[in-house]
C-alpha cells in the first residue's frame, strides 16, 4: 500500500500564500476520498 509522505514544511521554510474557502476544501476531500474508495 503506497503512503503519504510527512513533509516538514518547517523545515523546508514553507508559507501559506492564500487562505482558500472551505466549500473548495470540502469539494477536493469528497473527490478524494471517491477515488480511494
Amino acid at each position: 500500500m503506497n503512503q503519504v509522505r510527512t513533509l516538514d514544511l518547517d523545515a523546508r521554510g514553507a508559507r501559506r500564500i492564500e487562505k482558500v474557502p472551505q466549500a473548495i476544501i470540502d469539494d477536493a476531500l469528497a473527490r478524494m476520498q471517491a477515488i480511494v474508495e
